[in-house]
């Protein structure tokens, strides 16, 4: 029985020509095993996952350094000392000075500087205001949300932030205050209060830190955590948004910038 040859073969007697072996070429290479175009993709993915968690980590370490005031106001920032420190290529490290830059807390000019964007009174009154608000309707969801391993863990964290307050512990007082907010953001997670607090959550923290914490009223303060839990417990949206809210008015103050 007479061989058929393959489609992209020359039939016998019939010479080669430029364009057939151009099929042939093509045939061969185009056509990839379904292994092997899976395991490009995955490569691809896998670059492209390791480039976001440099970029993350870069972000983050920074975003730290800046609210710890390790990187002080004002400061001029090197991309090839921050590449050095951070042990990164300039990639993710432009990457994560981009991200900084869109939410306000550095400023870049192309020819002159990149530098830590200087705080005023203006700006963290705004962010206090802001926090407020977000924190206030996020309250007010999560105490819709909440069920008994939440409610337990919300209270847990509003137990240390309170008795940092009253205890003048400012660094406590602040770190107790953000695990409420991230407490708060997991149960508000989906609204668009949860997300704007989960993309404002560094330019909050560091306007906070900031500020001045003060508790001018500690029985009145002591009162608002009673019937912030309270409505918790109660599932009242109103009222834990309510008493957050004040909560917060009452012992976060605009500081001496």
């Amino acid at each position: 029985m007479e061989k058929t040859p393959h489609p992209a073969e020359p039939r016998a007697g019939v010479a080669s020509s430029p364009f057939a072996e151009a099929v042939r070429t093509t045939s061969m290479h185009v056509v990839r095993p379904d292994a092997e175009l899976r395991s490009v993709a995955a490569l691809r993915s896998g670059v492209a996952r390791e480039a976001r968690r440099l970029s993350d980590i870069a972000y983050r370490r920074l975003a730290e350094a800046i609210i710890s005031g390790e990187l002080p106001e004002g400061v001029a920032l090197d991309v090839s000392r921050l590449c050095a420190v951070l042990d990164v290529s300039r990639t993710p490290v432009r990457e994560a000075l981009f991200r900084l830059e869109r939410q306000g807390i550095v400023e870049t000019s192309a020819s002159r500087f990149t530098r830590v964007v200087p705080l005023s009174a203006a700006q963290i009154d705004e962010s206090l205001r802001l926090l407020r608000h977000l924190c206030a309707r996020a309250a007010g969801l999560a105490a819709l949300s909440m069920g008994a391993p939440v409610t337990k863990g919300i209270s847990a964290d509003l137990d240390a932030w309170e008795e940092a307050l009253l205890g003048g512990d400012t660094q406590s007082a602040h770190s107790g205050l953000f695990r409420c907010i991230d407490t708060l953001t997991q149960c508000a997670d989906g609204s668009v209060y949860g997300t704007v607090m989960s993309e404002m959550r560094v330019v909050l923290e560091r306007d906070v830190r900031a500020a001045e914490v003060r508790v001018d009223s500690p029985e009145k303060v002591a009162i608002l955590f009673d019937a912030l839990r309270a409505a918790f417990e109660a599932r009242d949206e109103d009222a834990a948004a309510r008493s957050f809210e004040e909560i917060l008015a009452l012992v976060l103050h605009p500081s001496r910038h």
